[in-house]
């Protein structure tokens, strides 16, 4: 990042402390097809949130509170998380970005429409971390800026679990979700070897 690019960055971003919160992302990135899958964990409890476009208007978003010990027993979802944990680098802290994105912005394809409908509120997206990004499942690359943004502030969310038919309606949404868009082998390895590299260089 050059002196300029830092500079302008201190401009917009707030660095915050996440302390005992646990912050991840698994940013996929795809012409057609792109997602992220955010996680936030607070002690015992786990906040979950899932972003793509294959909806109208770029606006699916499912998100879940849940106990942690019920990621681990969704095979599916304990890889995602445990492959966010290894491609998040800005684990320690979270920043306020003082302008903002759309959703749309963070899961932008060919296929979908981006403009706003006419008297519609307009939310803006502004806690965010830094990730590595699955680039169409040929690479992983660490993105210059910061890439991932909450849909609520990690600092001050309630961490409220959700109900059992709530959380198993998700699962259930998750599971069909994954069959099509599980993490590749090739990827993992990848993953695996960056993360690995990284806390040696520690």
């Amino acid at each position: 990042m050059s002196a300029a690019t830092a500079a302008t960055a201190a401009d917009y971003f707030v660095e915050h402390s996440t302390e005992e919160i646990e912050l991840s992302a698994y940013h996929f990135h795809h012409n057609r097809s792109p997602f992220i899958i955010l996680f936030s964990k607070k002690g015992k409890n786990i906040y979950i949130e899932k972003v793509d476009p294959h909806s109208y208007r770029n606006k699916y978003v499912d998100d879940i509170v849940m106990p942690f010990e019920e990621l681990e027993k969704n095979e599916c979802l304990k890889k995602f998380y445990d492959m966010s944990v290894m491609m998040v680098n800005t684990d320690k802290s979270v920043y306020y970005d003082n302008i903002g994105v759309e959703t749309g912005q963070l899961v932008p394809n060919y296929d979908t429409d981006s403009e706003d409908e006419e008297g519609e509120e307009v939310v803006l997206r502004h806690w965010c971390i830094n990730c590595d990004r699955n680039w169409k499942n040929l690479r992983v690359s660490k993105p210059e800026h910061y890439n991932c943004y909450f849909n609520m502030n990690p600092l001050t969310y309630e961490y409220k679990v959700n109900t059992e038919k709530q959380i198993n309606s998700f699962m259930r949404s998750f599971n069909a979700f994954a069959k099509y868009n599980n993490v590749c082998s090739a990827i993992e390895k990848e993953i695996v070897a960056n993360y690995t590299r990284k806390t040696e260089a520690c």
